[in-house]
């Protein structure tokens, strides 16, 4: 993504007699949206820049003819081109050397081997001050002074605050990561008791619920970064509605809710927006609602108008606690929780905040209408563009195994962290993938250049040598190779340079293992053995169907109700399900059951159902 701070028309002159570093500098300043041209010789820059066309040069110091001392002294005796900022780029890396480049006019010095981060990071900085000095005035050169340093530490404060979320975010991905990916295989093993999957479930769900929590404060850091932007794709509503009703119902059932959504006929069934922020929106306002009703209803209304076929509008009422007038000031503010929302010691005070921030993103803005004991409705509108009939995505299969007949495919996993490392090659060594190791990027290019791996899975952060450091060598000597970098970022811009610095593709960590099967597929075009699905058990079906109440629970004597009780008041998961294993046989859909209520958090329902038996 060209960066808008810069102007359209910022132009960089590289003068270096080395191909390959005319050639990878050209290739990654292009993509970071500047204009390059790339010369091998002194006096051939010296004559494109006195023809004004250089914003900025990258000079090399040992050239053939004439040096790049001897280039910068004459481009500096120039009035036409002294003002052209000059960053030598050298393997000289002695003090006499960077001595030399700056009395000659040096602007910075960059020693060979360099790190394209850092070299992008100088270009930017300097083409921005370069982009000041020649909109300020004479007559304010001494302000010029003070706003230029004003804007450097502006700029240090606001890189710091972007390192730092970057290293959160790696560091608080990173573990869940491993949790969530070893919960997955566990979850293949056949031999584990419907107890131990159950608990598996628990966990899973626990570390996803988790993660939500985790993307909403760094969602917070991208909005404040002015990171956030739109991500359209095509995708069908209805069954994204579909999937909200089927994640709420329970929900608002166990608290005995009226839960529905209603929608006009008009409604367009395929539309084009962000899907990700639309459905988050959603969840948001509709797990508010039912957590801050007790009796009553919770209704979601999509309204579309003919008249204004670009818009859809979204209402989400309830008749639950609702806002104090002095509340609502405040309301969508970060961090900043509702009288009711304290007292329910749950959620970040983000949620509402997000909410807006992704609503507005998408061509709208979110009202709100509240009485207090009455309830409250959420009214926000979007615009769409009418989207493409789309087939329906095929229930997920589990891979098990490659299917025969296949050449034999070597990936090479590149990760400092331990447990990550073992969650991969376990992953991939089940299905039958040939899998090595490396801890950090110089080990992975030994390994590679021993080897030959089809497909490199890269972590980026690494101590010794970083991802994009051996990925640079590594796509240099081998364009065959496939490299997917794992990356804990969300931001957009850092995808972007990822993908620049020649990685093929990226995963976003934690990821979900059909992610990985997909990815690799699409690259090293081999073919899976499916786990084949099993019909719903008879349990399971009539467990659907089953109405718990309080008389359901009589099967079971009464100090049996109260140890259960004790354990839904204190949320214990483990001791309910120890508990479900003593109701008989006979009575399998109503362990089923209540079992299912424990995997959803829906604790206050068993508390209701037992009520009555415990006392």
């Amino acid at each position: 993504m060209p960066d808008l701070s810069l102007t359209t028309q910022d132009k960089i002159l590289i003068v270096d007699d080395v191909l390959d570093n005319l050639d990878l500098l050209s290739r990654i300043l292009t993509r970071r949206g500047y204009a390059v041209r790339s010369v091998e010789r002194g006096s051939e820059g010296i004559a494109i820049a006195q023809s004004g066309w250089a914003d900025l040069i990258l000079l090399d110091i040992n050239m053939p003819e004439m040096d790049g001392y001897e280039v910068c002294q004459k481009l500096k005796a120039d009035p036409n081109t002294s003002l052209i900022p000059v960053i030598f780029l050298s393997a000289l890396d002695q003090v006499l050397d960077k001595v030399n480049a700056f009395s000659v006019g040096g602007v910075d010095y960059i020693t060979k081997p360099f790190q394209i981060k850092e070299v992008v990071a100088r270009v930017k900085t300097h083409l921005q001050l370069r982009n000041l000095q020649k909109n300020l005035s004479t007559q304010v050169a001494s302000r010029t002074r003070d706003l230029t340093v004003a804007l450097q530490e502006a700029k240090a404060a606001n890189s710091a605050k972007n390192i730092f979320f970057s290293q959160i975010t790696h560091e608080l991905r990173t573990p869940m990561n491993a949790i969530l990916g070893f919960v997955q295989l566990m979850q293949r093993d056949k031999s584990l008791s419907r107890e131990h999957l159950e608990q598996l479930r628990i966990i899973n769900h626990s570390g996803e619920h988790l993660m939500a929590l985790i993307n909403d404060v760094l969602e917070v850091s991208k909005i404040e970064a002015g990171r956030l932007v739109l991500e359209k794709n095509n995708f069908d509503l209805y069954r994204m509605l579909q999937g909200i009703e089927e994640m709420l119902r329970l929900k608002a059932q166990s608290k005995n809710l009226n839960f529905t959504i209603e929608r006009v006929d008009s409604l367009p069934q395929y539309v084009q927006t962000d899907e990700q922020k639309l459905r988050q929106v959603l969840i948001n306002l509709l797990a508010n609602a039912v957590k801050f009703t007790q009796e009553g209803q919770v209704i979601l209304r999509i309204k579309y108008n003919l008249q204004k076929p670009h818009q859809i509008t979204f209402e989400v009422e309830d008749t639950g606690y609702g806002i104090a007038p002095n509340e609502l000031t405040t309301l969508f503010a970060p961090f900043i929780q509702t009288e009711a929302g304290r007292k329910s010691q749950s959620g970040t005070g983000l949620g509402l905040s997000i909410s807006r921030q992704y609503v507005q993103l998408m061509g709208g803005d979110i009202t709100v209408d509240s009485i207090v004991n009455q309830g409250s409705t959420f009214s926000f509108d979007i615009q769409v563009d009418l989207g493409q009939p789309i087939s329906q995505i095929l229930e997920k299969q589990r891979v098990i195994g490659l299917q025969p007949n296949q050449a034999t495919r070597r990936i090479l996993v590149v990760e400092d962290r331990w447990e990550n490392r073992q969650f991969l090659t376990r992953l991939l060594e089940m299905v039958g993938f040939i899998v090595k190791e490396a801890v950090d990027g110089k080990e992975a290019i030994a390994i590679w250049s021993s080897w030959s791996p089809h497909l490199i899975l890269m972590d980026l952060q690494m101590p010794v040598m970083d991802g994009y450091e051996a990925t640079q060598h590594i796509k240099r000597l081998d364009q065959s190779v496939v490299i997917i970098a794992l990356t804990a970022s969300n931001f957009k811009e850092q995808k972007q340079f990822i993908l620049s610095s020649g990685c093929d593709n990226l995963m976003n960590i934690p990821f979900q293992e059909e992610d990985l099967w997909l990815k690799i597929a699409q690259y090293l075009q081999v073919k899976y053995i499916y786990e084949q699905s099993t019909p719903a058990s008879t349990a399971q079906l009539r467990s659907e169907s089953l109405i718990l109440e309080p008389e359901t629970l009589s099967i079971m004597p009464p100090e049996w109700n109260k140890q259960l009780h004790y354990f839904a008041t204190a949320a214990n998961a483990k001791e309910i399900l120890t508990l479900l294993e003593q109701i008989p046989d006979e009575h399998c859909e109503v362990v089923e059951a209540i079992a299912k209520l424990v995997d959803n958090f829906c604790f206050e329902q068993i508390m209701d159902l037992t009520t009555a038996n415990h006392h």
